[in-house]
C-alpha cells in the first residue's frame, strides 16, 4: 500500500476538483484526495481524486443512508488512517469534518488540519445555532490546526471562545 504525505477528505467532486486539487498538486505526487460523492454533476476527475465507495458517508445528516453506513464508513476510514499516521490529514467543511477528525484522532494521526469554509452558526437560527456551534467547537478540539477562508467571519468572532481554543489562521477567499 502506498503511503501518503498528505490526505485530503472532502465532500463533493466539484469542491475536490476546483478547490482541493490545486492545493494537493503542490505536494509533488505524494498526496491524495478522497471524495465522498456529493452528486454534484462534476464529471472531470483527476488521478489524485479518489471517489470513495458509494456507501461511504461521513456527512452528518438525519437520513437512513447516514445511519446505515455510519459504522462501516468509520471502520473504512480508520483502517486507512491507521496505516498513514504520519501523513497530514486535511478535512474540509463543517458538518463533513467532525467524524473524520474524531476518527483521525483515535487512529493516531498526528497532524489533523480542519479547513473551515465558514462558520455556519453565525447565520443560523434557533436550535441550529447550538448544533452548528457544537460541531464547530468539536472540529476545533479534534484538529491540530485550523485554517479558514472567511477572514470577515473570523474577525466577527474574535472575542468568541471558539477562537481562543486554538489559533485559527485565515487566508483570503479564493486563495486556495
Amino acid at each position: 500500500m502506498k503511503m501518503f504525505k498528505e490526505i485530503h477528505l472532502v465532500y463533493g467532486r466539484l469542491g475536490a476538483a476546483n478547490f482541493v486539487l490545486p492545493i494537493a498538486k503542490t505536494c509533488k505526487g505524494k498526496s491524495i484526495i478522497f471524495c465522498q460523492d456529493g452528486n454534484d454533476n462534476c464529471s472531470e476527475i483527476d488521478k489524485k481524486i479518489v471517489l470513495l465507495p458509494s456507501w461511504f458517508n461521513m456527512k452528518i445528516s438525519l437520513n437512513l443512508k447516514f445511519f446505515l453506513n455510519f459504522i462501516p464508513s468509520c471502520f473504512y476510514l480508520y483502517s486507512f488512517l491507521a496505516k498513514n499516521k504520519n501523513a497530514k490529514f486535511i478535512v474540509h467543511m463543517n458538518t463533513f469534518a467532525l467524524l473524520p477528525l474524531i476518527i483521525a484522532f483515535l487512529s493516531g494521526v498526528k497532524k489533523r488540519i480542519y479547513f473551515n469554509h465558514g462558520f455556519p452558526f453565525i447565520e443560523a437560527k434557533g436550535l441550529m445555532v447550538v448544533i452548528f456551534y457544537l460541531i464547530e467547537f468539536l472540529n476545533i478540539i479534534f484538529s491540530t490546526q485550523i485554517i479558514t477562508v472567511s477572514p470577515r467571519q473570523l474577525a466577527y468572532l474574535r472575542n468568541n471562545i471558539i477562537t481562543k481554543i486554538r489559533p485559527i489562521k485565515s487566508i483570503k477567499p479564493g486563495s486556495c
